[in-house]
Formats: structure tokens, C-alpha cells, sequence
């Protein structure tokens, strides 16, 4: 939810955002859980454990290349053109990048919107 709202934020006053959702389980990871809080970081920096499949280093490439971009140019398409085009994100198109199983591409940001939608309501509800 406080992602929701300030990427929100920062796109009405024309902040440059990416958005991204991490949706691969880890090798070894219990599915149980999903996909925890924290687990795309050694993808971010590139880092593969040993014996994992072919998609876990595609993973790691994939999204190391994207963040090395962004931190450098600050925009993560430039570098890899090979690789999904990364849109803004935008009010009026809410797009984010979703990583999993060694791929990337768009989706729409809809992810859980009932429940969003409702906490973003509350503070307009014991304003009245």
C-alpha cells in the first residue's frame, strides 16, 4: 500500500518512477510463503548461487542490467535493448515490470486493487 501511494504521488508531480513486481520463487525457497519481502536483492546485485537452473542467472542478468542502468543514466532501458522496454509509470497507464522464471515483462498494476483501494478510501471516510 505505501508503495501504491507514492508512486502515485511522485507521478502527479512528474517524478520519473519505474514500478516492478518480483514474482520468482527462488530455487530452494519453500512455496508456501511465495515470493518473500527482500528475496529479489541478490538478483538485483547479480548474485547466483551455485547449482541453481539457467533461469535463475538469466534472472539475475536481467534485472541487474535494468538497476545498473537506472543508477547510472537513471532511466533502467538504457543499456539492454535487447531486453522488454520498462515504461514509466504513469497515473493515467499504471504499468509495472513483473520479473519471474528468468523473464520480464509489463502488467498492469492491479495487483490486489480491492484491498488498495479500500485503505486509500479510509482517510476520506473520518474526514467526513
Amino acid at each position: 500500500m505505501p508503495t501504491q501511494a507514492d508512486v502515485v504521488y511522485a507521478s502527479k508531480l512528474y517524478i520519473k518512477v519505474w514500478k516492478y513486481h518480483f514474482a520468482y520463487l527462488t530455487p530452494g525457497a519453500d512455496p508456501t510463503f511465495g515470493v518473500i519481502h527482500g528475496s529479489e536483492l541478490q538478483y538485483v546485485n547479480g548474485v547466483v548461487a551455485p547449482g541453481h537452473p539457467g533461469e535463475t542467472a538469466n534472472q539475475a542478468k536481467l534485472m541487474n542490467v535494468y538497476w545498473s542502468s537506472f543508477i547510472v543514466f537513471g532511466d533502467p532501458n538504457k543499456v539492454n535493448s535487447s531486453a522488454p522496454t520498462w515504461p514509466q509509470y504513469a497515473i493515467k497507464n499504471e504499468t509495472q515490470m513483473r520479473f519471474s522464471n528468468g523473464t520480464a515483462y509489463t502488467e498492469p498494476d492491479n495487483i490486489r486493487r480491492n484491498a488498495t483501494d479500500f485503505w486509500r478510501s479510509i482517510p476520506d471516510v473520518l474526514m467526513h
